[in-house]
């Protein structure tokens, strides 16, 4: 007798930067803020939010369309991130556009265009990063096909100091700069084609 397995579905926010990377194959990690910052080096970190076999839908901006679509559905939205039109046929009766654009943080579910399946989860300091997560973070920077060691270990900072920045431009104004190291959930997820 086997167990079922209960798959869950969260939503998750991201920056049109993020999307694109998710979109393009070049972003396979995330990193989120633990709601409740640990006491004593990650000790005291209970429940885990994020399970591996879960799936999170992106959440992202769109610009309120109508136009037809086929013979059958019609556009209700194009894709910040990419200007991509969504082609909705099942859209609930109720659903109204508040305003021509909707933040990211307000997407229903039936509007997301992205689902991920999570392929592993992990606890960490924030400045733990390494240069190729930060790649996995969707950080692009390109550098030399043979560069000497000395251009490697700058291209190396390079990927830091992008994921850095990328970093203080979402959290630091919600208390949680780059400076702070703070624990993160790692989270690493592959996309699932519908």
């Amino acid at each position: 007798m086997t167990a079922d397995v209960i798959v869950k579905e969260r939503p998750i926010l991201f920056s049109g930067e993020m999307v694109r990377a998710i979109l393009d194959g070049r972003k396979t990690q995330t990193r989120r803020i633990i709601k409740k910052q640990p006491l004593c080096n990650g000790h005291l970190i209970r429940g885990f939010e994020y399970l591996e076999g879960d799936r999170l839908w992106v959440k992202e901006a769109l610009y309120a369309s109508l136009q037809s679509c086929g013979e059958t559905g019609y556009y209700l939205a194009k894709y910040v991130a990419d200007g991509k039109f969504a082609c909705m046929e099942n859209v609930p009766v109720a659903w109204q556009w508040k305003r021509t654009y909707q933040p990211g943080m307000f997407m229903p579910r039936w509007a997301s265009r992205i689902t991920l399946g999570i392929t592993g989860v992990r606890v960490e300091r924030l400045q733990e990063i390494t240069p190729a997560n930060c790649k996995a973070e969707g950080i692009f920077i390109t550098h030399p096909e043979k560069p000497t060691i000395d251009e490697a270990l700058h291209h190396m900072r390079l990927y830091r100091d992008a994921f850095t920045e990328l970093w203080d431009s979402l959290n630091a104004k919600r208390g949680y700069p780059w400076d702070s190291n703070p624990w993160v959930w790692v989270i690493e997820f592959k996309r699932i084609t519908p």
